[in-house]
């Protein structure tokens, strides 16, 4: 976790930098109507959050549209997260790729440069086993496979007041595509958060 708490505490300072860095290496620009991309795998539906969907260009109103930039190898390098005070005020995620990890710092709308979190993902083999998230608290998720799927998840996560929490969650499918996410945080009693419609 150290790499993380420099990194979050140097954020500020290395906001222009980054923005440059990465948004220099965009070479394709996509709309969608909430968050879809990120580097942590289906971080958005273990929070029970559907995945936004592509869509054209929004015309007017930007609130929770995000403008997600790739760079030539695919790889993603910016997202700028809409508000509903103009295309002009977003906050902004960057994304950085090192061999087999890849990086994220996310910045608040306002005031632009202020830090909110950073992530870092670590590969084997092409996947994802591990990903951090450190912002006001601290979380790791450790990924496990069958096959090419994802099959569980174990999140690990510290407050700041020092309070910890292991939740573990179970990966479905049908079809070859997920179906649904499952929590047995408790054994007795779990219950999905994502389901596919």
């Amino acid at each position: 976790m150290d790499e993380l708490q420099q990194m979050l505490a140097t954020a500020r300072n290395n906001y222009a930098r980054l923005k440059s860095d990465c948004e220099s290496r965009v070479v394709r620009w996509v709309w969608s109507d909430g968050a879809r991309f990120g580097i942590i795998p289906l971080l958005y539906e273990m929070d029970g959050i559907r995945p936004g969907r592509v869509v054209q260009r929004p015309l007017h109103n930007p609130d929770g549209m995000c403008h997600n930039g790739f760079d030539e190898e695919g790889r993603l390098g910016v997202v700028r997260v809409g508000s509903s005070f103009g295309l002009d005020d977003y906050a902004e995620e960057f994304y950085w790729h090192c061999g087999d990890r890849s990086y994220a710092a996310y910045y608040d709308r306002q005031p632009k440069g202020k830090p909110l979190s950073v992530s870092r993902v670590l590969r084997q083999d092409g996947h994802v086993v591990q990903a951090e998230l450190l912002g006001r608290d601290y979380s790791r998720y450790d990924y496990t496979y069958e096959g090419n799927a994802i099959s569980q998840v174990i999140l690990h996560s510290e407050t700041r007041e020092g309070q910890e929490c292991d939740q573990t969650f179970r990966f479905h499918y049908r079809n070859g595509k997920l179906w649904k996410i499952v929590d047995h945080d408790d054994p007795m009693r779990p219950y999905t958060v994502y389901r596919r419609r």
